[in-house]
């Protein structure tokens, strides 16, 4: 049987924006993951309220009533789940609008948390008598938790942007080379 040698084309040079298209969607990816982790906390967090009213063994958590922000962050869940689907459909304006509503659904109700726990938070580190208007939970002052818990989400909503952002500008620019 004689020898058959397989000829292979060499590869069109890939586009300089594939490479930062791959990086940002997977970087989309992950903070996507993340958020959906801290959301399942929020939503523990929230179901865990309404079902301490109605059983009582769950009473002992002493879990504190949901702020208005609380919910309205939940929204942003909804938010990354579209983003993620416009993100492997490589759609620019959709993935704008994504953007918007990130920075309304998910930042702005975590400034707002961050506003009302401020207080709280700046009594516990700076106020050295131990003044008693402190919200605590389990033993541990709940402004310091929701602080971190805030910080943490607004670095990955800060990513998600970012990777957006990048992603949005490599689409446009592949976009204007193929024309």
């Amino acid at each position: 049987m004689p020898n058959r040698r397989v000829i292979r084309r060499p590869r069109p040079a890939a586009h300089p924006a594939d490479r930062t298209i791959a990086i940002s969607k997977a970087g989309l990816r992950k903070c996507a993951l993340i958020h959906y982790l801290l959301g399942l906390l929020m939503l523990f967090k929230l179901t865990a309220f309404n079902v301490e009213k109605v059983n009582a063994a769950i009473q002992e958590l002493l879990i504190p009533e949901p702020d208005a922000w609380e919910w309205v962050w939940i929204a942003s869940l909804l938010v990354t789940a579209f983003a993620i689907q416009d993100c492997d459909k490589g759609d620019i304006a959709s993935l704008r609008y994504y953007m918007i509503f990130m920075v309304v659904l998910g930042i702005f109700p975590l400034i707002w948390g961050g506003t009302i726990w401020f207080s709280d938070a700046w009594a516990y580190l700076f106020a050295y008598d131990a003044p008693f208007h402190i919200v605590y939970w389990n033993g541990y002052p709940a402004g310091i938790i929701w602080y971190h818990f805030i910080m943490f989400t607004l670095l990955v909503h800060g990513f998600f942007l970012y990777f957006s952002f990048k992603l949005v500008n490599a689409w446009e620019a592949r976009n204007n080379h193929d024309e």
